[in-house]
């Protein structure tokens, strides 16, 4: 049974996978109509909310107001017009709770509603819409160098500035693109490079750095997410300096983190925190684990 629900939620996700803030008519009987939205859609709509129907063809065929919710099912019961079987419905707006329209708390809860119809769906514009901002990146960087008989620990920092690109595939799965310049910095205690005695040695780099990244939503609402982060990064040294390793070359990594988004009209605000797998180098093991604030619009 577990194994048959795990499917039915993949099937329902695939059958919405393009309809914003839709649901389908499973059956229909006497003026109640049976709808399921997409798993994603659960905790986006509420009792009282106004759906219209539309048949295969995209014409409007009738009205309905959603009476009973549980998860991405629902009742709802046929104002006007008629429903059959596989009709998609739409959002039209928030319900009104009460039909005291001369008492104030009629009018309150008639503006709140009102309130709610305008932003849910610009918020589920914003979920859904491909954003482009920029991100600033600071981290703590460490590098490891073998020189035969020592090892020099050497610790620094890592700045960062990056164009971002977000393009979604859901509303919980998206694709970040980022390009930009990651500064890279570390020193500490080895040995010379004329092999004199040990100093203060040490890596400093410049890079162009492309990152592909693949983020995911575990939870959220509306207005905040909480999102797995996992995706590769290229980086190409376009200036560097070393007094403690040979040879800088292009490195390809590995890039794994946990994000938190805000979200509010037009943009977004996201904050992640990245640690970045470098693949072994011989003599020299570098981590680097960052913190990554940004605005996107």
């Amino acid at each position: 049974m577990r194994h048959q629900r795990y499917l039915f939620i993949l099937l329902a996700s695939l059958l919405f996978a393009n309809t914003s803030y839709a649901g389908k008519v499973l059956k229909t009987t006497g003026k109640k109509v049976f709808i399921i939205f997409s798993p994603e859609e659960e905790g986006t709509f509420a009792n009282n909310d106004i759906f219209y129907l539309t048949d295969s063809s995209g014409k409007k065929t009738g009205v309905v107001q959603l009476k009973k919710i549980k998860g991405f099912k629902a009742v709802a019961v046929l104002g006007k017009g008629k429903a059959q079987r596989g009709d998609v419905t739409i959002f039209k707006g928030a319900g009104k709770k009460s039909k005291k329209s001369k008492s104030s708390s009629s009018n309150v809860a008639e503006n709140n509603n009102s309130e709610e119809a305008s932003e849910r769906p610009s918020r589920r514009r914003n979920k859904m819409s491909i954003k482009m901002g920029v991100l600033f990146g600071y981290g703590s960087a460490k590098q490891d160098v073998n020189q035969g008989t020592s090892t020099s620990n050497q610790t620094g920092s890592s700045l960062g500035l990056r164009g971002a690109f977000n393009y979604p595939f859901s509303q919980s799965l998206e694709l970040q693109l980022l390009g930009g310049l990651e500064m890279f910095k570390v020193e500490g205690e080895g040995t010379l490079p004329d092999n004199s005695g040990t100093g203060t040695i040490g890596t400093d780099i410049n890079y162009l750095g492309l990152d592909a990244l693949i983020k995911w939503e575990a939870f959220g609402s509306d207005s905040f997410g909480v999102k797995l982060i996992g995706g590769v990064g290229i980086y190409h040294p376009m200036s560097s300096s070393s007094t403690a390793i040979s040879s800088i070359a292009t490195v390809a990594l590995g890039e794994f983190g946990l994000g938190v988004e805000y979200r509010a009209g037009n943009f977004s605000i996201p904050v992640d925190f990245i640690y970045y797998y470098f693949p072994s180098g011989g003599d020299v093991t570098s981590k680097l684990m960052g913190l990554r604030l940004g605005i996107l619009f």
